[in-house]
């Protein structure tokens, strides 16, 4: 009963939303999950979850292939970084 909120990474958010449903939990809580997919909208849309972040694949991808290819490429070493966005989408921006 005091618990007011749950961030879920990582693998088995199926498994926690189902359990937050079937224990009448669900929509009582903040809940946050990582990654936007037909679980976690269908748990955005029915209250189960509050908001999800998820990361751009496809930028974070390229970013990776870029910095692999300055590491090789650079005779003269250095460091490279890049800082990846996010998106954070609740039931009414799904």
């Amino acid at each position: 009963p005091d618990l007011a909120g749950l961030y879920i990474t990582g693998g088995g958010i199926s498994g926690a939303i189902a359990a937050l449903r079937a224990h009448g939990t669900a929509g009582k809580m903040v809940v946050i999950g990582d990654e936007l997919t037909n679980v976690t909208r269908t748990a955005l849309l029915d209250g189960t979850l509050t908001l999800v972040i998820s990361h751009p694949l496809d930028r974070m991808s390229r970013d990776l292939i870029r910095g692999m290819v300055k590491a090789t490429t650079n005779r003269h070493g250095g460091n490279w970084s890049s800082v990846t966005p996010f998106d954070m989408h609740n039931r009414e921006n799904i």
